[in-house]
């Protein structure tokens, strides 16, 4: 938790004011701060408390800078804060140079993952106006940033990344877990509780984390038994299969990745939607590091015996559990399908 200073801020603020009235000297004051979904309820206290200490007062909605913080829409993200797609300028007008020498799309690049250019070795304008600084703007231009550290920040999504440049970046496990920022906030309880931060004065219960990975061509009873089991166990994270990913081992869905999405991120008991992007869960379980991951018995067997067989080992490094819900017999979306097609009984 950071160190308040706010009394310290205001005497700050209240000697500039004096010094600008007995100086004579037109500069100008302003106030920023930064609210989340515990403090977006103080947004006109704010107001009350500064007025008259400065020319204008301007509060942003906490968001996930740079893609880095995942944790920022899982976890403080503003309940008034509807934006899905934030517009981003720095490709195109912001320089921004690491201490390294690194060219890079953000100005907030901690672990030099959108790198484009190692201004040691070309010059400036040779890495302004390269190749790989072209292709990320024709990507924002595009709206094609999968993959990339970006997709996080402009999408509020939380989805595996590489770096533009590997052999630039920093290797860091925890860029996309926010399993260090829930413990901080459970060993600071009694700070929260102090601050009245949160909602009745009291800190939340620590929610246990639930990975549940669907394809959902089909909505049916059976999706919904595993989602609502899996509400039981904490917040339940939907890892759904992107249209690649299911075709790598069974026909492609007729719904794309985008329809589905919409449909069940509006299932009740679902808090987040993740794309998995490989018939492999390890990749989304190393970087969720859930509690639990929930999946039927129907994978015992099959293409993804050999899956669940790696999940178990997984999960089983940090102490997750595997939780296997009997699988909803007589009904599936293939079964669905072919009574569609009129090739089943």
């Amino acid at each position: 938790m950071g160190r308040d200073d706010f009394d310290a801020v205001m005497e700050h603020l209240k000697y500039l004011n004096g010094y600008r009235r007995e100086c004579g000297r037109d500069f100008r004051i302003y106030i920023t701060g930064i609210l989340t979904r515990f403090t977006e309820k103080y947004r006109d206290d704010y107001y009350r408390v500064f007025y008259g200490l400065a020319d204008q007062i301007v509060f942003k909605n906490v968001y996930n800078q740079g893609g880095y913080m995942p944790e920022i829409d899982m976890l403080l993200k503003c309940r008034s804060d509807g934006e899905t797609y934030r517009r981003c300028n720095l490709p195109f007008d912001a320089l921004c140079v690491t201490c390294e020498g690194y060219l890079s799309v953000e100005n907030a690049d901690y672990e030099n993952m959108l790198v484009v250019a190692d201004l040691n070795k070309v010059s400036l304008h040779e890495g302004w106006y390269g190749e790989k600084m072209k292709d990320i703007r024709r990507r924002f231009m595009e709206d094609r940033l999968e993959g990339t550290l970006c997709d996080g920040c402009v999408h509020h999504q939380r989805r595996p990344a590489s770096a533009l440049m590997p052999g630039l970046a920093n290797e860091n496990p925890d860029i996309f877990s926010d399993e260090k920022v829930r413990a901080r906030i459970a060993a600071n309880e009694d700070v929260l509780r102090r601050y009245g931060v949160w909602e009745g004065g009291d800190a939340p219960e620590k929610k246990k984390t639930v990975y549940v990975p669907m394809a959902v061509d089909i909505l049916h009873p059976g999706h919904i038994n595993i989602i609502r089991k899996s509400a039981e166990l904490g917040e339940v994270t939907v890892g759904l299969f992107t249209d690649e990913a299911i075709a790598s081992y069974k026909p492609v869905p007729y719904m794309d990745y985008e329809t589905r999405k919409a449909i069940i991120e509006n299932v009740k008991g679902v808090a987040h939607v993740i794309p998995q992007v490989t018939k492999d869960y390890e990749p989304n379980l190393r970087m969720m590091k859930p509690d639990y991951m929930v999946h039927g018995t129907d994978w015992r067997t099959g293409p993804l015996s050999g899956v669940r067989e790696r999940a178990i080992e997984v999960m089983a490094e940090w102490g997750g559990k595997v939780v296997e819900p009997e699988y909803t017999k007589g009904i599936s979306s293939s079964g669905i399908k072919q009574k569609i097609r009129g090739d089943g009984k």
